[in-house]
């Protein structure tokens, strides 16, 4: 919903606008819901037990009619957005027990005059450099979210699906951990001085959205369509979890709008590129 702060019909005037950014995530035509398994899923056909999906979002940005581009926040509101930046959950440690921690919603504060329409939405998949690698120690909501820290020096999951593949009833872990890499520190445990070399942080534009009906959409399915969850290459992370000698990563990041640069160790190099696919307004 969309609220004006002003009744003011002057042309020009400049008027706080806030609207509601609704989030959903979804397997086919379902709504995820946390610790269900879902079936049909991958190259294989395989099912998959969903058991902790999450995200950052920050930069928003309202665009207009004109195709310009108008700075908007993210108020803080002790909880699920701060500094800028958003938390959507579709739950969490989802096993035998109800999902816990669901937004799906963000606030967005914008200042308009009373000429300029908003027409769309774009946004930043991730973490600012200097949020995403502060003192996690005296970070604040929503930047301190268990679970959502890797180390100082790669800074915070972007986006955190974890789940369970299940072929012929022997479980393996599967995960999609989005991060920034190549980030050089003398130690894991010390934050970056320089950006890193591969900030893997999308940017997801929608020219058209309308905030009072649609929903930034996730399609879980699409993203893990190309790979079998079941399998993973050996002596790397289970799934993708955005390191650069992963295979799983290949099909797995540019659906994410990212180039990715695919290293395996043995001097065989390659970059794979695709247009952002798995966000869509439904």
């Amino acid at each position: 919903s969309s609220s004006s702060g002003s009744s003011s019909s002057s042309s020009g005037q400049v008027i706080a606008q806030t609207f509601n950014l609704q989030f959903d995530a979804t397997v086919g035509n379902e709504t995820v819901n946390c610790g269900t398994t879902y079936t049909g899923i991958g190259l294989k056909g395989g099912s998959l037990k969903i058991t902790d999906l999450r995200l950052y979002i920050s930069n928003p940005r309202i665009s207009l009619e004109d195709g310009s581009l108008v700075a908007a926040t993210l108020p803080d509101d002790g909880k699920w957005q701060g500094q800028n930046v958003g938390l959507i959950s579709f739950g969490y440690n989802c096993g035998a027990e109800p999902a816990r921690e669901i937004n799906r919603k963000l606030n967005i504060s914008v200042n308009l005059t009373d000429i300029q329409k908003p027409t769309g939405i774009c946004f930043d998949l991730g973490l600012p450099f200097e949020l995403n690698h502060a003192d996690n120690t005296n970070a604040v909501s929503p930047i301190n979210s268990s679970g959502m820290f890797w180390v100082w020096q790669s800074g915070h999951k972007f986006l955190r699906l974890d789940a369970v593949a299940e072929p012929q009833g022997v479980a393996a872990g599967f995960n999609v951990h989005l991060g920034s890499t190549g980030c050089t520190s003398v130690v894991a445990t010390q934050v970056p001085t320089t950006a890193c070399t591969y900030t893997n942080r999308p940017q997801i534009c929608f020219a058209s959205f309308d905030f009072e009906k649609d929903k930034v959409t996730l399609l879980v399915d699409q993203l893990v369509d190309s790979v079998d969850p079941a399998f993973n290459t050996p002596q790397t992370a289970p799934g993708c979890m955005s390191g650069n000698n992963d295979p799983e990563c290949k099909t797995i990041l540019p659906k994410l709008g990212l180039d990715f640069y695919y290293s395996d160790g043995a001097g065989n190099a390659e970059v794979f590129k695709a247009g952002q696919s798995v966000f869509v307004r439904r």
